[in-house]
């Protein structure tokens, strides 16, 4: 199945998914039709900075909002770009859920914000509450960060949103199938490494979903951590949805990786 992606403004290549596995959640006439409005600019969800990070002898303080939350972010967001110019940590996740859109009364789709989730187990609310013990574990050296969050593929994935009613249940071998898709494209890929370059990130948390991280760590290593100059540490979590909740909930702690490319070594922190 070819579905159109808007690329830049009228402007649109095409993606081939398998209508197999997408029939896992919808098999109706429309659906394609809403596939392709669904993968239009005006769906894409953009790129934020939530925090500033403060590290003052050697300890990591709490996390201070960069703005007041608004009708676009359930959360304290400004636009990535107005962190140009700072010391800046890249919190990778995957691509947007349900709770990264609204619909508005015409019926259309509307993007809000990464992590907007303020369930207990969801992704926003997770960073909120466990970031601090996160970042903690980065080795940061004293100064002030801003934490970007961005997702590699800004569309959504999952599709849980796509058609009418209420959004469908997480079905993972769609979200897997349609982010390797989306990410297998020269444009998806050359707009997530324009972004990297234009934050300029001291850290790379790649906190992508369990299925496709390796993956996008190896592509994240050859083709920005390497090419970008030194200086660029990365490091893997697991993604905050449900697990960061989960782990702190154990008491287990919530593990971060360093990652040693080269030698495909990762160091527990």
């Amino acid at each position: 199945m070819q579905i159109p992606i808007e690329h830049a403004p009228g402007e649109f290549v095409e993606v081939d998914l398998d209508p197999e596995v997408l029939s896992h959640i919808c098999s109706a006439p429309l659906f394609r039709d809403a596939l392709a409005d669904a993968f239009t600019l005006r769906c894409r969800v953009p790129d934020v900075w939530r925090y500033t990070v403060h590290v003052k002898g050697g300890q990591i303080l709490p996390l201070v909002p960069v703005a007041e939350p608004s009708i676009l972010s359930n959360y304290p967001d400004r636009p990535a770009a107005d962190a140009a110019g700072s010391e800046t940590i890249l919190l990778i996740l995957a691509s947007p859920h349900k709770d990264e859109y609204v619909r508005k009364p015409n019926g259309q789709l509307a993007p809000k914000a990464p992590a907007q989730s303020r369930n207990w187990l969801g992704a926003g609310r997770a960073i909120h509450s466990y970031g601090h013990d996160v970042l903690g574990k980065l080795g940061l050296d004293n100064g002030e960060y801003s934490l970007v969050i961005a997702n590699p593929v800004p569309y959504q994935c999952s599709l849980s949103s796509v058609g009418p009613g209420r959004p469908a249940p997480l079905d993972r071998s769609v979200r897997d199938h349609v982010w390797r898709q989306l990410f297998s494209l020269k444009f998806v890929q050359e707009d997530f490494l324009d972004r990297c370059m234009r934050y300029r990130p001291r850290i790379v948390l790649n906190c992508c979903t369990t299925e496709l991280q390796t993956e996008l760590t190896d592509f994240i290593y050859e083709n920005f951590v390497r090419t970008a100059g030194p200086g660029i540490t990365l490091f893997e979590s697991e993604h905050p949805s449900v697990h960061w909740s989960s782990s702190y909930k154990v008491k287990a702690g919530i593990p971060v990786y360093h990652v040693n490319l080269p030698d495909r070594i990762r160091s527990l922190r």
